[in-house]
């Protein structure tokens, strides 16, 4: 049993001492049980995001977990190779 507990201290809580520590969940800028959970749940999705990012593009060594910042872009323009969801352009505004 503590041995499940000890993989559980490296794997899950980690998520949250990042989260904590990078993504600024250790105060929140929203006041209201709403507004809190708002903002923590675009936090984990945002987080979620770049997990599947890392998951799903391989880096130069061949292994599937070094994140880069075309990742999300790559994700995306693999759906469809006719057709890609994202399009780069330029703004005007």
């Amino acid at each position: 049993m503590k041995d499940k507990y000890r993989l559980r201290s490296q794997t899950i809580e980690r998520r949250f001492a990042d989260a904590k520590e990078q993504l600024g969940l250790r105060w929140t800028r929203f006041r209201g049980i709403k507004k809190v959970t708002m903002e923590t749940t675009l936090i984990f999705a945002c987080m979620n995001l770049k997990k599947m990012a890392n998951f799903l593009v391989p880096d130069h060594e061949g292994t599937r977990y070094k994140y880069t910042d075309k990742s999300l872009f790559i994700i995306f323009r693999r759906k469809r190779k006719d057709k890609p969801i994202l399009k780069m352009s330029l703004s005007t505004v």
